[in-house]
């Protein structure tokens, strides 16, 4: 009996030969790339990677997150984790 279907993301782009090179994204971070998308979560976990971040209902404009991601794409990470402090994937 299977309890769950895992997606698996895959990410491929070319080598420095033209041959595709394929990287399965690791689970945990599908919900920040299915909430704000590929670009903004790539800049989210280079700059905040390992580091906690609020993520807040209203969150300010002073904000390094927001300043990085965008205020709408705080805002969308909100809906996930519910204004609190989570922290952010690091990515290899």
């Amino acid at each position: 009996m299977r309890l769950f279907h895992a997606v698996v993301m895959k990410l491929t782009f070319p080598d420095k030969n033209g041959n595709p090179i394929q990287w399965r994204i690791p689970i945990e971070l599908h919900p920040f790339i299915d909430a704000i998308g590929m670009d903004a979560a790539a800049k989210l976990f280079l700059v905040h990677g390992g580091a906690p971040a609020f993520f807040s209902k209203n969150p300010s404009e002073r904000s390094s997150v927001v300043k990085t991601v965008g205020r709408e794409n705080v805002i969308k990470l909100t809906e996930i984790y519910h204004g609190q402090c989570y922290r952010v994937p690091l990515v290899d």
